[in-house]
Parts: structure tokens; sequence; C-alpha cells
């Protein structure tokens, strides 16, 4: 079975539709860390910001650590401003890295870290980021 990517026929697929789950910023919870801003500086405003549910998801996750150990939020909402300037920085990496791969290559190949908010064709796209709903996380102890 080949490996699904968020440019995967499969993936997208799926429906997006609003779900009018709030954004709260996880700073709020103190039993959550979060890290310095993430990627670039662009990010420093939004990045703690996810949906309630999510929230509640990683509150859970982190009850079933181990002392000592912590979900850290490395990055959450981002922009669509952010979110394009960040697939185009790694779709130069992997043209760079990459340069016998043809636009749709390139294209599948970065959204295996960075989803699009256009597909190949010209159609939108709502990557998890933009909409609060996909987190980053770190494991770290105590120490960071």
């Amino acid at each position: 079975m080949d490996r699904l990517t968020p440019s995967s026929p499969q993936v997208q697929a799926i429906p997006v539709e609003e779900c009018d789950d709030p954004l709260v910023d996880i700073a709020l919870a103190s039993d959550l860390k979060f890290g310095p801003p993430p990627e670039c500086p662009e990010t420093a405003p939004h990045y703690r910001f996810v949906r309630q549910s999510i929230l509640k998801r990683l509150q859970h996750a982190q009850s079933l650590l181990p002392d000592g150990i912590y979900l850290r939020l490395y990055e959450g909402y981002r922009s669509l401003q952010v979110q394009q300037l960040l697939f185009d920085q790694e779709c130069a990496r992997v043209q760079q890295r990459q340069p016998e791969l043809s636009d749709e290559q390139a294209y599948v190949e970065t959204t295996r870290l960075v989803s699009a908010v256009q597909r190949p064709d010209g159609s939108r796209n709502v990557p998890p980021h933009v909409t609060g709903a996909a987190v980053d996380v770190e494991l770290v102890d105590v120490n960071g």
C-alpha cells in the first residue's frame, strides 16, 4: 500500500467543513507547554491557537504521559499567507535537492512535509494547520 500524504487523492477527497469549534490559546492551559515560535517570525502571533476540541485531546494525551514528560506545542494555527510561505520555502528546498523532479513530482514531495494552499490544477486546498485542527508537538522533559 502506498503511503498517504496530504496530496494523496484519498486525503484530498475528504471534505473540510466548518464545525464552529472555537480557536483557543493553549497558553491558558497550565498543563501544556509551548515553545518559542517555530519556522518564521510570522507565526508568532498565532501558533499557540488550536481548536478547543484539539486542546482537550492534547490535555488527555498529556495525562497519559509519565511524570516529567510533557507535550510541547511546536505549532498549531497558521494563516494562509504563512502556510503559502512555508510551502514555497520547502518546495524550493526540494527542487534544490532534487532538480530532476518535474513540477508535479516536486509538489508531491513538498506536501510530504507542508500542505499546499492550492493544488497543481489551481483549485483551492485547505491545509489542516489553517483550520487550527492540526498541531505539531514535541515531547520534552523538565529541562526542555
